[in-house]
């Protein structure tokens, strides 16, 4: 119901006729109006209060795109264990892999700031989940400057629409056909890695 609340509140709501993720965050960034455009879930988890530090180091041309990190603050209440520490760590190490930026810490934080024409440009066409490793690829390839601030992570309102063992293999998926390279050292690379967890 998060599009009708907005809708009442006096939001401009984009209708995009593509279902998924990225598609409608897609649908948003091509439909924006600003010169800033910041993603975030409209189920309380993300500190909107925060947007100010989001905004900031890309206002001031020192970033060109600002990450809210949730992992430190998340909580066995707020964010289940295995996304915590093996899914969400596993995926964004394969990112950095493959070419996203170095010091990413979380990849699958979907609370970003960015401006929108250096997005667009980008051309990305991931249309669900895997949108958020295939933008982070891409940038890290175009050399972005990519910042984190802690954030923290709320308890969610509603049901979340995350399938982890589909939605986890669709961003595999999307990673290894950007940096086919990795299928070779990923078997033994991930065992590891999940081992060192």
């Amino acid at each position: 119901g998060s599009a009708e609340i907005a809708r009442t509140a006096g939001a401009r709501v984009v209708d995009v006729p593509v279902l998924g993720y990225g598609a409608a965050l897609s649908g948003g960034f091509a439909a924006a109006r600003g010169t800033i455009c910041v993603m975030g879930d409209a189920d309380a988890t993300y500190p909107l209060e925060l947007l100010p530090q989001l905004i900031d180091p890309i206002r001031r041309g020192e970033a060109d795109m600002v990450i809210g990190s949730r992992l430190r603050g998340a909580t066995a209440r707020t964010m289940p264990l295995l996304h915590r520490f093996v899914g969400t760590p596993v995926i964004t190490w394969l990112v950095r892999r493959a070419g996203g930026p170095r010091s990413l810490t979380d990849s699958q934080s979907g609370f970003r700031a960015f401006r929108r024409d250096e997005l667009l440009g980008l051309n990305l066409r991931a249309t669900g989940m895997e949108y958020a490793s295939e933008m982070l690829i891409v940038a890290g390839r175009a050399n972005w400057r990519v910042e984190e601030i802690e954030t923290g992570y709320r308890q969610r309102i509603g049901a979340s629409k995350l399938e982890a063992w589909p939605d986890g293999f669709r961003h595999l998926t999307t990673i290894l056909m950007l940096a086919p390279d990795l299928a070779a050292t990923l078997p033994g690379a991930v065992v590891a890695l999940i081992g060192s967890v």
